[in-house]
């Protein structure tokens, strides 16, 4: 059965769409088959990524039984064992029935090892209906003040439902700023947040300049793709390393058991 693991985050613009590309790239590459799912109905992004112009078919289609849940799925051209059931292409906030969404995803919950839910920002009707259907859930926080005070208030509505299986991913860090104190570091965060660290993505510059420019990102690049490569072990593997510039460290904290447990 595959985990299901929303990736959420309490505030937008932290790279949440691109964690969750790039993760599913990295757990494709280990044999690991993967099903993103785009819950974000109204500012949806992740068909862009996958290289998806126009969809025949997509999640509201399969919602309102214009098509069946394989015929909404589309595979990547490049990593065979990835696949993504986009968002409504049309520009308006579908509201779905919790039941029924998660009815549909049990039928393709055997057909693979991981499901990850792109969940749209703060807490609406998206929000709940793509936490309704995980069993697990990860936090994409900047190392910032403003997305820690958001990010804990997130983490306060999560913690009922995915007790010991919540953990947070940091994007965009800057190791020579947090070396310079203009950064706060993955231990200060990790105290701050009072969760366990799945992983941490440096700033990349390739990364926005590819999405400014072609609207995709190149997970193959080498230092992109061993940072990726890192927080998919971490999760997979219950592994515990992030990388710096200089060396591969250990993260602060063990990550607790649920990041190797199976999915329900």
């Amino acid at each position: 059965m595959a985990r299901k693991i929303v990736i959420t985050s309490g505030k937008g613009g932290v790279g949440k769409t691109t964690i969750t590309m790039g993760l599913g790239v990295a757990l494709a590459k280990q044999n690991q088959k993967v099903l993103l799912v785009d819950c974000d109905f109204f500012l949806n992004n992740l068909d862009l990524l996958f290289g998806i112009r126009q969809a025949n078919y997509d999640l509201t289609d399969v919602m309102n039984g214009s098509c069946r849940m394989n015929q909404a799925i589309y595979s990547h051209k490049k990593f065979q064992n990835l696949f993504i059931l986009p968002s409504q292409k049309c520009g308006f906030n579908a509201s779905f029935d919790k039941q029924r969404f998660f009815e549909n995803i049990c039928m393709v919950n055997a057909d693979y090892d991981f499901i990850l839910f792109d969940c749209p920002s703060g807490t609406h009707s998206d929000f709940f209906l793509a936490t309704g259907v995980a069993d697990e859930a990860l936090v994409v926080v900047n190392p910032q003040i403003s997305s820690m005070v958001v990010a804990n208030k997130l983490v306060s509505i999560l913690n009922s439902k995915f007790d010991g299986k919540l953990g947070i991913i940091i994007n965009n860090m800057r190791f020579d700023m947090v070396r310079s104190r203009k950064m706060l570091s993955h231990e200060q965060i990790g105290n701050m947040l009072k969760l366990p660290l799945a992983g941490v993505i440096s700033y990349f510059e390739e990364i926005e300049s590819n999405m400014a420019l072609y609207g995709q990102i190149d997970f193959s690049q080498k230092q992109i793709s061993e940072q990726f490569n890192l927080l998919a072990n971490n999760i997979y593997m219950g592994q515990n390393n992030i990388i710096t510039p200089n060396k591969r460290i250990k993260i602060f904290s063990k990550i607790k058991k649920f990041f190797v447990g199976e999915g329900i």
